[in-house]
């Protein structure tokens, strides 16, 4: 019996992670993908979210998890903004881009 395990970069991408959203979008999606493990069954995956393992796995819920809680504050504010989030070693965790301005 062959036995597959899930991958957080099953679920989720760096090109997916990276798209421009905005702040209603960005909220929905990471609920969207947050949904989608809890309803894994796979225990590889439940280890990996646990252990934050991989690229993907740690960039999600040390980026993009508190990015999200601070689009969600900030929603009313930055409405009409889109978030781009950038993954990578850089003095920024995301681009906000509001009336063709980039700002880190």
């Amino acid at each position: 019996m062959i036995c597959s395990t899930m991958q957080i970069e099953d679920i989720v991408s760096v090109e997916e992670i990276e798209t421009p959203r905005y702040p209603e979008e960005f909220v929905l999606w990471v609920e969207h993908i947050l949904e989608q493990i809890n309803r894994s069954n796979d225990p590889e995956l439940k280890r990996q979210v646990f252990c934050r393992s991989g690229l993907v796995g740690k960039r999600f819920y040390e980026e993009i998890l508190p990015l999200c809680a601070l689009i969600n504050e900030k929603r009313v504010s930055w409405h009409g903004a889109r978030i781009q989030p950038a993954l990578g070693s850089q003095t920024f965790d995301a681009k906000i881009i509001k009336g063709g301005i980039i700002s880190p």
